[in-house]
């Protein structure tokens, strides 16, 4: 059945704010999807917003393919995040946790980042991330 009055949803996760969660990509949900990635930033109050609803729900957390230092320069505890998909987070009180095997990929990680520059198609971003890349197309 599909709901089309969305209060009654609302209302229901309304009175379980305290189990509830709420999470959120970064580009192009908190931030505006910017030509260069590095210069990307969070919308007007977003942190704030976040940190707020922290306060009422279980846990509020940014979910991002960038590393964790890039978003905690923008958010922190009480929020939680996750970086680079899941290898780096920061749990709400601000305590970071990497993936145990995460460091054994970053030589590889890196030689196929600079294999990229040296020979993927003219006009492509490569974004190095440490334990990740990501290929821009624009």
């Amino acid at each position: 059945m599909v709901r089309t009055d969305l209060s009654s949803v609302t209302e229901a996760f309304r009175g379980r704010a305290g189990t509830a969660g709420l999470f959120f990509d970064f580009d192009g949900t908190l931030s505006e999807i910017v030509e260069d990635p590095a210069s990307a930033r969070p919308v007007e109050g977003a942190a704030t917003l976040l940190a707020e609803l922290a306060a009422d729900f279980g846990r509020v957390a940014v979910l991002s393919g960038r590393p964790l230092d890039f978003i905690a320069g923008f958010f922190g505890p009480p929020v939680a995040l996750a970086g680079l998909y899941g290898l780096e987070s920061q749990d709400d009180r601000g305590r970071r946790v990497d993936h145990p095997q995460s460091g054994a990929w970053r030589e590889v990680v890196d030689d196929v980042a600079a294999c990229c520059v040296a020979k993927g198609p003219e006009g492509v971003l490569v974004e190095p991330k440490g334990l990740s890349l990501t290929l821009h197309f624009r």
